[in-house]
């Protein structure tokens, strides 16, 4: 049988190669998964030539020429526009914030480092003057500084007996304290602060005993508590306790015995009488118990503390003393 010859030569005029129809069949499983409905009728004249066309392009070509590429959704597209725009626009806003808080965070802590600086060299300042100026005030006002610093001392020592006492206190009684007692004590200091003990420990004993060394910080301890203490500042203060003890127990006024007005002599009689049997009763206990408190504090102070330093130093440390004197004094009545 002889073939057609038309046919024959259709075929013989289009053969397609194995190259060319495996391009072919990559095409168009590419485009099956990729091309959406809406573009695939617009590629569908081009996959129909490719078909009959021997000189098919490559498929690097085919990509070049946009086939391989899926077309952007018109929503996605405009959505990530936006996107795009609002990064490029909040990027540099939220940059300059930084910048702004940054910058405005380093004024801050170096206006702060500069106050702190200032205060520093105040409080060094003040350090290094402080005691050039307590030193110049205890030489030209000793005086008036020693009787202050005994008068607060005592008052202080005082509030703390009283606190002390009221804890003690099982009856119930007012946890108020006693002004009148608080004034006479205050008052005490001050007078013996500016009198005696300023007289005693700045003049009488460093020129009896001298300023420096053991032996003389010993004499002086000795004499102060077995002499002075004893024979001269009890006895003061057991007089000016019994004159102000009606004001402080709230019997203040003329006093009176079988209702008639007792006269100023018979008062002072009675003041004296009163002072010397509390003396005379309190003697030991008080000798006692002053010597255990300034013993130690006498040999540091007379052994290594200058001269216009000492009472000073006895105000300040001293507040032991004022505390147990006010309550053996007031509180075991």
């Amino acid at each position: 049988a002889i073939p057609n010859p038309p046919m024959a030569a259709a075929t013989r005029s289009s053969p397609m190669t194995s190259v060319q129809a495996v391009a072919t069949l990559t095409l168009l499983l590419a485009l099956t998964v990729t091309v959406t409905s809406h573009d695939l009728s617009a590629k569908l004249p081009l996959l129909g030539s490719l078909a009959h066309n021997p000189t098919a392009p490559a498929p690097a070509s085919l990509a070049m020429g946009g086939l391989f590429r899926r077309l952007p959704t018109p929503g996605a597209n405009h959505l990530g526009n936006s996107l795009l725009r609002g990064m490029k626009s909040t990027i540099p806003h939220s940059g300059q914030m930084l910048r702004r808080g940054a910058d405005k965070i380093a004024l801050q802590a170096n206006s702060f480092r500069v106050e702190l600086k200032a205060v520093g060299s105040k409080t060094i300042t003040m350090a290094r003057t402080l005691p050039r100026a307590w030193t110049t005030l205890m030489k030209t006002h000793p005086v008036k500084v020693c009787g202050t610093l005994e008068g607060m001392r005592y008052l202080a020592g005082d509030i703390i007996a009283q606190r002390i006492e009221a804890r003690r206190d099982k009856s119930g009684g007012s946890n108020e304290l006693n002004l009148q007692r608080l004034a006479v004590l205050a008052f005490w200091g001050v007078y013996y602060g500016a009198g005696l003990g300023y007289w005693s420990y700045h003049e009488l004993y460093p020129k009896m005993f001298g300023v420096t060394g053991t032996m003389a910080a010993l004499k002086t301890t000795v004499f102060d508590l077995g002499l002075t203490c004893p024979f001269v500042y009890y006895p003061m203060w057991h007089f000016f306790k019994a004159a102000t003890d009606p004001w402080v127990e709230g019997t203040s006024g003329a006093a009176k015995a079988g209702g008639k007005e007792v006269s100023v002599g018979e008062r002072a009689k009675e003041v004296c009488s009163t002072a010397w049997v509390n003396y005379k009763t309190t003697f030991v206990s008080d000798a006692v118990s002053m010597f255990a408190v300034w013993a130690p504090l006498h040999m540091i102070n007379f052994r290594f503390v200058p001269l216009h330093q000492r009472f000073p130093f006895i105000a300040v440390t001293g507040i032991i003393w004022t505390t147990t004197f006010s309550y053996l004094q007031f509180g075991l009545e």
